[in-house]
């Protein structure tokens, strides 16, 4: 069955979203580090590294479906909302103290990674949940998302350079597009038993 070019248009929106609100802590982690240490290659390369390894694990996600019926895979959206759920309910956001971790490589890459299963929970279930044809569209809005994420960082680094450490921000959003996401996914279900 051929992709749809709504199916394309809703893949792309929740790719943009779902990366968006997994990774705004990334964002900001990796703008204070980059600010603080001028030395981007080991950010690059480790952020690199981290996107590759989550995207695998997202994809390898799709292997436990394989043993769960087609209708049990809308509960997957559980995962998002409950994670979406916790991220509203908590009072400050999650800017660990990881400016002053050494930023080699593979540093920024266990740092991301450790930082990373909102974003593994929220694309494994979408994927896994998704058509083949709409599978690469995920994987390639993906990639283009983490491209335009580092160019974002690396904006964000000379900013806080000039400017100073950025204050708490609100996190509410995030929280508010996991939650979406999770609801798209349960009742997306409904129309591939169709």
């Amino acid at each position: 069955m051929p992709v749809s070019e709504i199916d394309i248009a809703s893949a792309l929106l929740l790719i943009i979203g779902a990366y968006a609100a997994t990774n705004f802590d990334n964002l900001l982690v990796l703008g204070t580090i980059t600010a603080a240490h001028p030395q981007r290659r080991s950010v690059i390369s480790g952020f690199l590294l981290a996107s590759v390894l989550v995207l695998v694990v997202c994809l390898c996600f799709t292997a436990f479906t394989l043993i769960l019926p087609v209708g049990a895979l809308g509960y997957l959206g559980v995962l998002p909302i409950v994670l979406g759920m916790r991220v509203l309910l908590q009072s400050v956001p999650e800017t660990d103290q990881a400016a002053v971790a050494a930023p080699s490589t593979w540093a920024i890459a266990v740092l991301l990674l450790s930082n990373s299963v909102d974003t593994m929970l929220v694309f494994g279930p979408l994927i896994a949940e998704s058509e083949p044809g709409v599978i690469i569209v995920i994987v390639a809005g993906f990639v283009v998302a983490v491209g335009a994420w580092l160019g974002l960082i690396l904006k964000l680094s000379r900013r806080l350079r000039r400017f100073g450490k950025p204050g708490r921000v609100m996190h509410y959003l995030p929280g508010l597009i996991m939650v979406g996401i999770g609801v798209y996914i349960l009742l997306d279900t409904g129309t591939d038993l169709q």
